[in-house]
């Protein structure tokens, strides 16, 4: 029976199905929760057959707390997923803006941060944070040119389908799943139907990861959701890279169970 350590900010949707009635047969879990208030730091001096770090939605909330496990990390010979070694790579899977540093407009869309380059044209911009790659809460004042601190500007694309991608495990999964990008107070991104991607969507996938990795060095056991949208001229453009996708949703539309892959 193998022993896995997952650490998380909460626990969520994808526990109560995907671990427990799956994996209760063949895993022997342990939990760390950021958002407890006590840090068993005592199950960290095990030793496990994996251990997964999930990013924290709020990761500057319980810093503090991250970079203590990721220091006791460093210790435990366990293989870690992903391979997070450092606050400062565990900050760089977050930040979208460097995702951009990487990979340029080879797969993004041109992206800047500076004001006088959006500000000329600004109807042809989206405004983002480089970590969430939301655009809830930034505010823009054209009169003063001020705005969001740390913003980032994005080119609009005119999006014909927007689709999420599962990287595991250093392969792409033979799924994706359609998303309806529209976000508002009231919807989130919602998950409309699975499709069987094709060859060209799969070597466009793999040609991102191949040059993500050689920057942030990951281990072979890894989880990597990816937002890719086809434009209307059938161009494909990558909108973000999330190192710790919901799996659930994704499991409900496909049949794949992404944690059977990574732990069994």
């Amino acid at each position: 029976m193998k022993k896995i350590l997952y650490i998380a900010e909460t626990t969520d949707n994808n526990l109560p199905q995907l671990f427990f009635e799956k994996f209760q047969k063949h895993c022997l879990f342990k939990f760390i929760i950021l958002n407890d208030d006590s840090l068993d730091l005592t199950k960290l001096d095990q030793k496990y057959d994996l251990i997964f770090l999930r990013n924290a939605y709020r990761p500057h909330l319980f810093k503090k707390k991250i970079q203590t496990i990721i220091k006791k990390l460093s210790t435990n010979d366990s293989p870690i997923i992903d391979g997070v070694e450092s606050w400062e790579n565990y900050v760089q899977h977050l930040d979208k803006w460097y995702h951009y540093q990487i990979l340029g407009e080879e797969f993004f869309p041109f992206s800047t941060k500076s004001r006088l380059v959006a500000f000329k044209q600004i109807d042809q911009y989206v405004a983002k944070k480089p970590r969430s790659s939301r655009s809830k809460g930034v505010y823009i004042d054209l009169d003063n040119k001020k705005v969001y601190k740390g913003c980032m500007f994005q080119k609009k694309i005119d999006i014909d389908k927007e689709m999420r991608i599962i990287y595991c495990n250093d392969q792409v999964l033979e799924k994706g799943v359609y998303k309806r990008s529209k976000k508002t107070d009231q919807t989130r991104v919602k998950v409309q139907e699975a499709f069987s991607l094709d060859e060209k969507l799969i070597r466009y996938t793999q040609a991102i990861m191949s040059k993500y990795k050689k920057s942030l060095n990951f281990s072979s056991k890894n989880l990597f959701g990816l937002d890719i949208a086809l434009d209307k001229k059938g161009d494909l453009f990558l909108i973000e890279i999330n190192r710790s996708p919901i799996v659930q949703t994704y499991y409900d539309k496909t049949k794949i169970n992404v944690f059977e892959k990574l732990f069994i």
